[in-house]
């Protein structure tokens, strides 16, 4: 996770989760789930992909996106921080916040 020394110049937060093709159902279903927690946090999902397309540069095709935004750094921190379905370990290639 990688935060600026002063926060109070942030405004919104978008967290960007990349995960196996293979768990894209498992990242919906997920996602539905935690959507009132989420919303909890002053959050939101954006959305979510199960292919995606490029114009230049490579990506692993059988890697997928999912998108959030927060209101805020504090919210989007006590969600990561939270026990959230998208933590386990076998279900995240990478977490960006």
């Amino acid at each position: 996770m990688c935060e600026p020394r002063d926060l109070a110049y942030w405004h919104e937060v978008f967290v960007l989760l990349t995960y196996s093709k293979s768990r894209a159902m498992a990242y919906r279903n997920a996602a539905v789930k935690e959507k009132a927690v989420i919303r909890n946090y002053d959050g939101m999902n954006i959305g979510f992909t199960e292919e995606i397309r490029y114009i230049d540069g490579s990506w692993d095709e059988r890697t997928c996106l999912g998108v959030m935004k927060f209101n805020d750094p504090e919210g989007a921190r006590h969600w990561l921080q939270s026990d959230h379905p998208f933590r386990q370990p076998d279900f995240l290639i990478k977490l960006t916040f």
